[in-house]
C-alpha cells in the first residue's frame, strides 16, 4: 500500500477547496501549496495548456466569474498508484441538482504537490 494516500487525499481535497472559495488571496495560497511551480493543467474547454499555478488560479477565477454559485466535490474516493492518482468530481447546484460531472487525472512530485492535471467533463 502507497504511504501516500492520505496525504495525495488531503491534497486533492484542498485542489477542490481552491475551486470553492470566492476569495482570490485565499485561492493563490492553496494553489502555491498544492500545485508544483511547473504544473500543467489541461481542460477540454481551454485551447492551450496553463503552466503556472497563477494561471491556473486565474483560470477558476474567471470560472467562479461566470457559476459563482456552483460547488465542485469529490463523487467517489481518489484511486493513487505510484505518482498517479484520479478522482470522479461533480458541479453541484444551490438547489443540491448537478450541474455537470466529470474525472480529473493527475500525476505528483515527491513533495506531494500535484505537477499535471487534466480534466474530463462526462456531461
Amino acid at each position: 500500500m502507497n504511504n501516500q494516500i492520505p496525504e495525495i487525499e488531503q491534497v486533492i481535497r484542498d485542489y477542490l477547496s481552491a475551486w470553492n472559495t470566492s476569495d482570490q488571496e485565499q485561492r493563490s495560497s492553496i494553489m502555491s501549496k498544492v500545485l508544483a511551480s511547473n504544473c500543467l493543467y489541461a481542460d477540454s474547454h481551454l485551447p492551450d495548456l496553463i503552466e503556472t499555478p497563477e494561471l491556473h488560479s486565474q483560470f477558476i477565477a474567471q470560472f467562479r466569474s461566470k457559476f459563482p454559485e456552483l460547488k465542485i466535490s469529490l463523487v467517489s474516493t481518489p484511486d493513487i498508484h505510484h505518482n498517479f492518482f484520479r478522482f470522479r468530481w461533480q458541479l453541484t447546484k444551490p438547489d443540491g441538482n448537478i450541474f455537470t460531472q466529470g474525472m480529473f487525472f493527475g500525476e505528483f512530485n515527491q513533495q506531494q504537490e500535484i505537477v499535471k492535471l487534466v480534466g474530463f467533463v462526462d456531461q
